[in-house]
This record gives structure tokens, C-alpha cells and sequence, in this order.
């Protein structure tokens, strides 16, 4: 379980780190045409020796240039194309499988800074790295019997603390997740907030959930206590 969420493990998120994987190219993205690029620190990789079962390696879905360790960035498009791609990176791009990021793992990846941070109630957050982050989204749902619903989105073009910009989504999301007994979370919803940076570029991927990180965790690891919380909630108790 803890390699699967090894996002908050400083040393197995560098252990498990994939240099030599194929980078993507701008060829096999539809992002537009970039105006800067950020350098990705690379340390040097131990998975040639050591490596978890069906640990992906982190990063592989991050944009970078041909033949090169920097990353690309789109910088500095108007808000509403940023609001399409989050809205594309949620509804499993022109398929439209509802597999979106929170479920594969897979994202536009040249509108967020590399040490975007990522805060929520998971107790594994904050995180400070896309890579990292993106990581362990592709390993916590299986993805053949998870979905993730956009039930919204919106964009306020003076939104943020540095009132750069915000889109804010609410969601509805459930599946199976990647546990030895595959346990099944009941569908929950929630917000997130994207922040941007004076550049365009999003900084702050906010969360939030609309039920308590004790219940969540619970019902996770002892699916049967799930008809009692239901029953509190009949009574107006909230737990």
C-alpha cells in the first residue's frame, strides 16, 4: 500500500524514478504552440536495480522537448483554453470515457508548473511535485472499474491570491481501488480548485472533499461499516 501511495515518500519517489523511459513529444500532443519551457530535475535512477511491482514510473506523462530534460510549458493562454484542457483532462480527452486524471494518471501536463503543489484531504498531502502527484494517481484506482464524473466547472479571470486566475471543477468520483482486497469506494464528490501563477501556469491544485477523510478511510479499509454511516445520515449525524 505504501508503494502504491509512495507520493509522500521522499526516498521511494527518487527510488522508483524511470530516466530511461520515451519522454512524449510535442508530436504526440495536441497542446499548443509553447512559449517556455521549465527545467525538470532528473536524479539519477535506482530502477534498474530495484523496482516495486506495478509501480509506473513517475513522470512518463509529463510533455517534454525532443531529446531534451526540459519540460514544456504553455504559457500565458487566455483562461478560458486553460478551462478547456482541465475540462479535456477530466472527461478522458476526445473520448470522453470519463477516465480522467484523477483515475489514469494522465494530464496536460504543459499548464502546471513541475513543483506544482497539491493539497487536500488525503492524508498523504501535500505533495509538492507534478511527477509525484501524477505518480500515484496512475496506481490508487484500477482503472477498468473506476470513473471520475465533471460535474462542473468555471473560471474567474481575477481569482487566486495573486488574483492571476482561478478554474474551480466539482466532480464525482468511485471505483476499485489498487489494494490487495480491491476494495470498492462508493461514489463521493468534491472541489478543486487551479491556481495560477502570473505566467498562466497552475501552482496550486487545491482539494476538497465533500465527506470526512475518516469516513473515507473506514469504509476503505472495512467496506461492511458503510450501511452505518448511511444510517447516521439518516439521523443527521454526520461523521
Amino acid at each position: 500500500f505504501l508503494l502504491i501511495r509512495h507520493k509522500s515518500l521522499p526516498l521511494l519517489s527518487d527510488l522508483f524514478l524511470d530516466t530511461g523511459s520515451t519522454p512524449a513529444t510535442a508530436a504526440e500532443s495536441d497542446t499548443v504552440t509553447t512559449t517556455a519551457m521549465y527545467h525538470v530535475d532528473v536524479p539519477t535512477s535506482w530502477a534498474t536495480l530495484l523496482s516495486a511491482p506495478g509501480c509506473k514510473p513517475l513522470g512518463r506523462h509529463i510533455l517534454r522537448h525532443p531529446n531534451s530534460s526540459l519540460s514544456l510549458k504553455s504559457t500565458h493562454l487566455p483562461l478560458s483554453d486553460i478551462a478547456s484542457r482541465i475540462h479535456r483532462d477530466w472527461t478522458g480527452g476526445t473520448t470522453g470515457t470519463n477516465k480522467g486524471y484523477y483515475i489514469t494518471g494522465k494530464l496536460d501536463s504543459t499548464i502546471y508548473r513541475d513543483d506544482c503543489l497539491f493539497t487536500g484531504p488525503d492524508p498523504d498531502m501535500p505533495v509538492r511535485g507534478l511527477r509525484k502527484y501524477l505518480s500515484a494517481a496512475a496506481q490508487l484506482f484500477d482503472s477498468k472499474k473506476s470513473h471520475a464524473d465533471l460535474l462542473s466547472i468555471a473560471y474567474r479571470e481575477d481569482g487566486g491570491d495573486g488574483r492571476h486566475g482561478t478554474v474551480e471543477v466539482t466532480w464525482k468520483l468511485g471505483g476499485v481501488l489498487m489494494l490487495p482486497w480491491h476494495p470498492e469506494v462508493l461514489p463521493w464528490t468534491g472541489k478543486t480548485t487551479y491556481h495560477l501563477d502570473e505566467e498562466g501556469l497552475i501552482y496550486w491544485h487545491e482539494e476538497e472533499w465533500d465527506i470526512s477523510v475518516f469516513r473515507a478511510f473506514v469504509c476503505t479499509l472495512f467496506p461492511g461499516v458503510r450501511g452505518w454511516f448511511e444510517k447516521l445520515g439518516s439521523w443527521g449525524i454526520i461523521v
